[in-house]
């Protein structure tokens, strides 16, 4: 991306001495010469072909949403400037006209013709509006002395100097003229032409045309009166709306000669889809998000916008704020102009709240976390990873916790357990837990094919509309199956540890028994199951509406819609019921193990302390983090009724984050202290 870059004017006087002039003398004061044409690309590429025009609005759209502001230089850091007259130019451009609108015809313009022009309305040397003028009407004239001192703009046959002052000039990089860009599209005009001479083949195909498939040809010369009769008998036959392509007619004994390729033997369609790629490769968008691979999954088409966005419409983005900088800075600044000056106002973009970037900074948050319970000091990784947030008092200091920053965390109770009898103790537990995820995994399995049966149904018999409600529908049988295996696994879970803590006491009178509808095990299942079983019905609904909206726009029928929505719960079912019989019975086992040690607690009078105990082999978690991520906190202990430092109260807590508690696999240990 270039712009007319002010610091030229240092390199190019000719009374330097010993300094050759940049720019030959023959091309000074003359308006550049320019071998494409916006307005043709417009007619032609934007208004001609779907995905000239899909490719260009999806670049320009996207550029456009994001929002610009200036900063200035404190002596340490930049600062924001609120309502800064550069950030109000930005957004509302001249009284016509938004920021929002102005970037997406820059961007536009951009594409299709390699440049952009803006003219800066200039009141008392200051810009007061800005306003888009059509390329194909302005031509830069270089300058021996100023790089390009003026702009030749065409209008009506009148030709007006604009100084170079009060143009802003975007262009894509053309490495055999420097002062004029190249445009993408130029790149990809083949193709598009291509296209579009496609779908005028197929429109003529499906209409009487010019040209024949192919003649009758007769051995025998015909009088008029036969000619007449053989051309009527064929046009009944042959032509007509509901006969199309009419053959000729040039002699008697008739026989068929082809002539032309049908349709399907120029391969119509995959012609198209060739020409598409080629197309969406030279605008840098993914074939994604223009309506391309409807097959693909909705994990694809994230990871697709995703990449659009980073590859494409950032450093995009990037360029358009160096011009900008150039162009509008010194208006402010003067003295940024120079070389050796570092200027002290700078315009950016915001990108914050972009959805397809936001897993971006939730990276940074993760990585955040593991650094902050490891014990780097807050405002050191706010500082590394950029988060954004203000520094906090005594974020300088490292946080000791558990695992393995702890400095000292020595068991109250008797002696703490060696690294073999946590193994142990860790690999029962982990053994128990797997067998119930084999169970709840088929029952999970058994419900998604049930499910499938009846929505499949109801789109066959009413469509769209009832199929999608006959998910919600599913609620209660989803609701079911929930409260029943909840119920089961925590019995278990918490049996077993009541009775192992009841070992560990002095000898009990009475015998300890969980209580499986006591009210922490209701309230358990009651706040979780149906927050789970909603993201479950949201995930379906999302899948199968995105399965059938691309069958109905690709003109599927009924019975081949019905056959994506069957694959599509072929292939979702077994890793869904995976994934939810994983983290299901880990959240359910370890509720029941910590609620077996509260009911023991409270039936025996215990005091006692619970320690986080990450997984003892070296699986890691399918799909999400490894489980070392929590080998960091692995040896942490507090008091029962507090939160580990990651935030959970126990593993697997279904109230903490995702990321922390997806297909992990931890457990827990609890020390009597008062034995």
């Amino acid at each position: 991306m270039g712009i007319r870059h002010n610091i030229a004017k240092f390199l190019l006087k000719p009374e330097l001495k010993g300094r050759q002039p940049l720019i030959p003398r023959w091309l000074t004061g003359k308006a550049i010469w320019k071998d494409w044409s916006t307005e043709n690309a417009i007619t032609n590429g934007l208004k001609a072909s779907v995905w000239v025009y899909r490719c260009a609005d999806k670049k320009a759209r996207a550029a456009a949403s994001v929002p610009w502001n200036v900063e200035e230089w404190d002596g340490s850091e930049w600062q924001p400037i609120e309502n800064h007259p550069i950030e109000m130019l930005l957004s509302k451009a001249n009284p016509h006209m938004t920021g929002n609108r102005l970037s997406q015809i820059m961007t536009m313009h951009l594409n299709l013709g390699g440049n952009a022009v803006w003219h800066k309305v200039l009141v008392n040397g200051m810009p007061v509006e800005l306003w888009p003028l059509p390329p194909d009407k302005i031509s830069p004239i270089p300058s021996r002395t100023d790089w390009v001192a003026q702009y030749k703009y065409t209008v009506d046959g009148y030709e007006n100097k604009i100084p170079a002052e009060e143009i802003i000039h975007f262009q894509f990089t053309d490495p055999a003229n420097p002062y004029w860009g190249l445009a993408p599209l130029k790149a990809a005009s083949r193709q598009v032409d291509t296209d579009s001479e496609a779908i005028a083949w197929n429109k003529v195909a499906l209409q009487n045309r010019a040209v024949a498939d192919g003649v009758f040809t007769f051995k025998g010369v015909m009088n008029d009166e036969q000619w007449r009769a053989a051309r009527e008998q064929v046009r009944e036959q042959h032509q007509g709306s509901d006969n199309a392509r009419a053959p000729w007619v040039l002699g008697s004994d008739a026989s068929w000669q082809q002539m032309s390729l049908s349709p399907a033997e120029m391969d119509f369609l995959n012609s198209r889809k060739f020409s598409r790629e080629e197309i969406c490769a030279a605008f840098g968008v993914p074939t994604l998000l223009v309506g391309g691979d409807a097959a693909s999954t909705y994990a694809n088409y994230e990871q697709a916008r995703k990449a659009f966005w980073e590859d494409e419409v950032v450093p995009f983005l990037d360029e358009i704020r160096e011009a900008l900088n150039l162009a509008l800075i010194p208006h402010w600044d003067p003295e940024s102009v120079r070389p050796d000056v570092k200027p002290n106002l700078r315009i950016v973009y915001d990108v914050s709240n972009v959805p397809a970037l936001q897993e971006n900074f939730d990276d940074k948050v993760k990585t955040a976390n593991t650094l902050w319970r490891m014990g780097v000091p807050f405002n050191d990784i706010n500082q590394r990873l950029e988060l954004g947030f203000e520094d906090v008092e005594g974020g300088d200091k490292p946080r000791q916790t558990g695992g393995l920053f702890q400095a000292s965390n020595k068991p109250k109770g008797k002696k703490a357990l060696s690294d073999e009898q946590k193994t142990m103790y860790w690999k029962s537990f982990d053994r128990d837990r797997r067998r119930w995820e084999k169970e709840v995994e088929k029952l999970v399995h058994k419900r998604f094919t049930e499910e499938s049966i009846d929505i499949i149904t109801a789109y066959e018999k009413q469509g769209r509309q009832e199929a999608l409600a006959t998910i919600k529908e599913q609620e209660n049988e989803w609701m079911s199956l929930f409260d029943g295996f909840y119920t089961a696994i925590i019995e278990y879970f918490g049996q077993e540890q009541g009775e192992r803590l009841e070992k560990s006491t002095a000898p009990q009178s009475r015998k300890f028994r969980f209580d499986p509808f006591g009210e922490g095990v209701r309230a358990f299942i009651g706040r979780f199951a149906g927050k789970k079983i909603t993201n479950i019905l949201e995930t379906t609904r999302q899948r199968i509406t995105r399965q059938i909206d691309e069958g109905m726009a690709a003109g599927e029928t009924v019975d081949v819609i019905s056959r994506r929505l069957r694959d599509t719960y072929e292939l979702m079912s077994v890793n869904r019921s995976m994934t939810i019989s994983r983290t299901e019975t880990g959240a359910a086992a370890n509720f029941g193990h910590r609620e077996g040690a509260m009911q023991a607690e409270e039936q025996f009078g215990l005091e006692i302390e619970k320690e986080w105990l990450s997984s003892r082999d070296d699986r890691v978690r399918d799909g999400t983090e490894s489980d070392a991520d929590h080998d960091i906190i692995d040896g942490e202990r507090v008091a029962i009724n507090e939160r580990y430092s990651n935030g959970l109260m126990y593993p697997g807590d279904p109230s903490g984050p995702a990321e922390e508690v997806i297909n992990c696999r931890c457990n827990e240990i609890h020390h009597v202290l008062n034995e």
